[in-house]
């Protein structure tokens, strides 16, 4: 098995944590009105991997764009934990996730 080094964490940037919670607030207004019912609920991780560092920014910066950012130091460390891997390595991005059953009342 390989070795996992963190390097750090993204940033939420504001927008997207203010989009969760409006669609939040959203689901949960559906939910008291009676309109919907929450069947249930499940949390878990889900994972984004990349050959390189340069391949991750690239991503990162364009599809990610307005909901996370990845600071320079952060990239720099994601570097060198590549570099010392010799390049035999991948870098990953975990995503906490939730996802949830609505059925219509």
């Amino acid at each position: 098995m390989r070795e996992s080094v963190e390097a750090g964490q993204l940033i939420d940037l504001p927008g997207a944590l203010e989009d969760d919670q409006a669609a939040t607030q959203a689901i949960q207004e559906a939910g008291s009105l009676g309109w919907f019912k929450r069947e249930r609920e499940v949390d878990f991780d889900f994972f984004y991997y990349w050959d390189t560092p340069s391949e991750m920014k690239e991503f990162i910066d364009t599809k990610w764009d307005g909901f996370e950012k990845l600071e320079d130091a952060l990239y720099n460390a994601a570097q060198s934990a590549w570099a010392v891997a010799d390049g035999d390595a991948r870098l990953r991005v975990r995503l906490r996730m939730m996802i949830a059953l609505w059925k219509k009342s």
